[in-house]
């Protein structure tokens, strides 16, 4: 009888660590999957500052204009 016992319990054990397995794999997955997401962005942020900075040193009048009727817009808006 305490044979049966122990392994029921056995074969209640088994499915739990099955499930704690997958979640540990699932876990790690979304670990690398958040990692790699995160040097992507990363990367598209340093491209958009190389390409951003290359615009403004070929035409830096364009920018101070750009950047005074944003800074205006946005003074109009604060007003309100």
């Amino acid at each position: 009888m305490a044979n049966r016992s122990t392994s029921a319990g056995a074969q209640k054990q088994q499915p739990v660590d099955e499930i704690k397995h997958a979640v540990e794999e699932l876990g790690q997955q979304a670990q690398e999957r958040i990692s790699e997401l995160g040097e992507s962005a990363r990367q598209q942020a340093n491209d958009l500052q190389s390409t951003l900075e290359s615009r403004i040193r070929e035409k830096p009048i364009n920018a101070i204009l750009i950047a005074a009727g944003v800074g205006i817009l946005i003074g109009m808006l604060w007003r309100r």
